[in-house]
């Protein structure tokens, strides 16, 4: 499978809501390398491919999920409050 440029900013995007913020700035440099040069060496590739799994948009809706569960515990349960 070829890394497109779309799929980068994609995951630029998640990195970005995510806070990971090496790599958002790698997955920036790596778009900026595959705009330049048309393509990536297969270990570049291989790289990309991990970045973007490891900032998917499955990722961020875990974190959204994960936030709202705290927020209403944080709300709605005196004992969670104290114990945070």
């Amino acid at each position: 499978m070829t890394i497109s440029s779309s799929q980068l900013l994609g995951a630029i995007n998640n990195a970005s809501i995510l806070g990971n913020s090496r790599d958002l700035h790698t997955l920036v440099d790596m778009r900026n390398s595959l705009r330049r040069w048309g393509k990536f060496t297969p270990r570049q590739e291989d790289f990309a491919k991990v970045l973007i799994e490891r900032n998917s948009a499955e990722k961020c809706a875990i974190q959204e999920d994960n936030k709202k569960e705290h927020q209403d515990k944080w709300v709605g349960d005196y004992d969670y409050k104290n114990f945070i």
